[in-house]
């Protein structure tokens, strides 16, 4: 079994700085996954979008803190510029109707996206769809992966349903959920989980430590590439809000028991 690598989601269009990065690395954690737009950006608000410097730069910083990074964008001009060893995801839940996405406007963006990335030989997946489940796999279905080469990869989140990290979408375990994947995307492209995550006022500590832990080794036996924690920090104690809690830190910037048992879960 070949370990999924280590990530975690730590921006939104903000630089991290030194101070940070050097603490992710600290934790073990080699792919910080950074979104070059503001979190309300779309492909139908340019203004929001960084720019192909922006998203140089934002990248560039985690090059230099000797880590990887996995870089979210939604247009092909912005990879003009970013290092090359870059990964570039095209897109955030494109499946999902409040990020702006019809399934025809994604579709020819991502074969944008995915020209500019070979042009410049990065690494390029998509479209993280939200889950394994109904919508998401609808969407996956109207991307014509039979005409996309197989080193191109496909990303996708996982969130929980139930209350059991062994329980799948849509009456499926999670095993027949990556076996349906396969078979839309094809058998042999490389898959990156970039966003999964447990909401802590549903779980406490230990639990998602439990969770994310099973995660890994279940991923890294699913020959998944690269897994990605959701995200770095907590929001404000008293905010209840869906994203808000599902902090690698919390409030107070403390890392979590959930960062050093997902890190060391295939020690064994």
């Amino acid at each position: 079994m070949i370990p999924a690598a280590a990530g975690l989601h730590c921006g939104f269009g903000d630089f991290l700085g030194p101070e940070t990065l050097t603490q992710v690395r600290e934790e073990r954690l080699t792919i910080p996954r950074i979104t070059a737009n503001r979190p309300d950006a779309t492909q139908h608000h340019a203004a929001n979008m960084a720019s192909p410097e922006r998203c140089r730069d934002l990248a560039q910083e985690v090059v230099d803190a000797g880590l990887q990074p996995f870089l979210s964008v939604v247009r092909a001009e912005q990879v003009a510029l970013v290092h090359p060893g870059t990964l570039i995801e095209a897109g955030n839940e494109p499946d999902i109707e409040k990020f702006g996405w019809s399934k025809a406007t994604y579709r020819s963006e991502f074969l944008r996206i995915i020209e500019a990335c070979d042009r410049r030989g990065l690494k390029c997946y998509g479209p993280a769809i939200s889950n394994l489940h109904k919508r998401g796999f609808d969407f996956l279905q109207s991307i014509p992966w039979s005409a996309i080469p197989l080193h191109v990869g496909c990303s996708f989140h996982w969130y929980p349903h139930g209350h059991s990290p062994t329980i799948g979408h849509d009456g499926r375990t999670r095993e027949e959920e990556v076996a349906k994947l396969r078979s839309i995307v094809g058998q042999g492209r490389p898959l990156a989980v970039t966003e999964i995550g447990y909401h802590q006022l549903e779980w406490d500590e230990q639990e998602t430590a439990d969770n994310m832990a099973w995660e890994r080794r279940f991923w890294s036996g699913q020959d998944i590439e690269v897994v990605v924690m959701f995200q770095i920090n907590d929001g404000a104690a008293e905010d209840r809000s869906t994203d808000s809690h599902f902090g690698a830190r919390d409030h107070t910037g403390r890392w979590k028991p959930a960062v050093r048992a997902f890190v060391d879960a295939l020690n064994f």
